[in-house]
């Protein structure tokens, strides 16, 4: 028995009894272990496809599902692997709407280990896309290997024409043969949905990842990165990815320049411009009548009508959770908007009473 990590066991095949199906045609079933009581994935794949689940279990990765257990017959093998428990990126992004670009890196950086490592071993997964990344506990893991093929040198086009619509490169329609950057074109999809919520052909990400989604989704192969290392070097930082230093301008961690969109940019701007203006005025009001309450009234003033309220609206992907905003409309932004204002009301009306109230005692 070839080992190919600690848990591989090729008797599972026979002490595993179905459990239920998992598609159509039965070649996919959840399989308990007799013995455990364990559950696990059973899948039926061809005998080539065998070969790659074999290397795939030589990767120490914990962005895949582990396998157990190969099994050939004369015209096909069964493959036994670990059952991941999670809900996939797709639903993820329904349920709880657009990621945050950190939120997005952090995800993401374990199953482009697992891609760069694949790809060393010139195996091309073929099928990215937000149902076939689950996220389980916190972590990722990139799942259905079902269309991964070898990398055939001297082949000028793909014998079989397979992918998920939208996610799959114009090469994997016949153009020319797959490679790593087939993939790459995927994970461009891939990152723009986590970003946005929406395919590239209808929206596309701003700023920085804008660009690193634009290069990925280049037409040409000779376009796009290189590799999945160049990729994440762009991503995470040249040469520092492995340690997850993030490579980002300054101006990004300012609030209104984070997403890249120029929209909230020119509103920030107006609302920077106001706060300086506000600044000023509490200043002068100040230094002309010096006392205690003029002092604490002024700054309570800056604090109720700008900062409070500004950084609740510069934090509208986190209250959309709380919410439980799938995206955000015009009744969104209303609701938001509402109670942003309510919030400045009390606060400020309510903060100078506080302190009338307390400078008379």
């Amino acid at each position: 028995m070839t080992e190919f990590n600690q848990d591989y066991d090729d008797n599972l095949f026979a002490v595993c009894y179905d459990v239920e199906k998992l598609n159509d045609d039965g070649s996919v079933c959840l399989v308990r272990d007799e013995r455990t009581g364990r559950l696990y994935v059973r899948k039926n794949v061809s005998l080539e496809r065998a070969d790659i689940y074999e290397r795939l279990s030589r990767i120490p990765s914990e962005a895949k599902a582990r396998v157990f257990c190969v099994h050939r017959f004369r015209d096909y093998a069964v493959i036994i692997e670990e059952l991941i428990n999670g809900v996939t990126v797709e639903k993820y992004i329904s349920q709880n709407g657009p990621m945050s670009p950190d939120e997005v890196m952090k995800t993401l950086r374990p199953v482009l280990g697992l891609l760069a490592e694949m790809h060393r071993m010139n195996i091309i997964h073929r099928d990215i896309s937000a149902a076939n990344v689950m996220i389980d506990g916190g972590s990722a893991k990139l799942i259905d290997f079902g269309i991964s093929r070898s990398v055939k040198l001297g082949a000028s086009s793909d014998t079989t024409i397979m992918g998920t619509a939208g996610y799959a490169p114009p090469e994997q329609f016949g153009f020319a043969q797959t490679d790593a950057r087939s993939d790459i074109y995927s994970v461009g999809v891939l990152i723009n949905y986590m970003l946005t919520g929406e395919m590239p052909n209808k929206k596309i990400a701003g700023g920085e990842a804008g660009k690193i989604i634009r290069r990925c989704l280049s037409v040409r192969m000779e376009d796009r990165y290189s590799s999945v290392s160049e990729l994440m070097s762009a991503i995470y930082g040249s040469g520092n990815y492995e340690t997850g230093r993030i490579k980002k301008s300054f101006y990004k961690y300012i609030p209104g320049f984070r997403s890249g969109n120029a929209v909230h940019a020119v509103i920030c701007m107006l609302f920077y411009a106001g706060f300086c203006g506000a600044v000023c005025a509490a200043a002068q009001n100040i230094s002309a009548s010096p006392d205690l309450y003029t002092i604490l009234s002024e700054i309570w003033s800056v604090i109720g009508i700008f900062i409070v309220p500004f950084a609740f609206m510069a934090n509208y992907k986190k209250i959309g959770k709380i919410f439980r905003f799938g995206r955000f409309g015009a009744k969104e932004w209303i609701l938001l908007l509402f109670i942003a204002f309510v919030i400045m009301i009390i606060i400020y009306g309510g903060g100078t009473d506080i302190l009338k109230f307390i400078l008379r005692v």
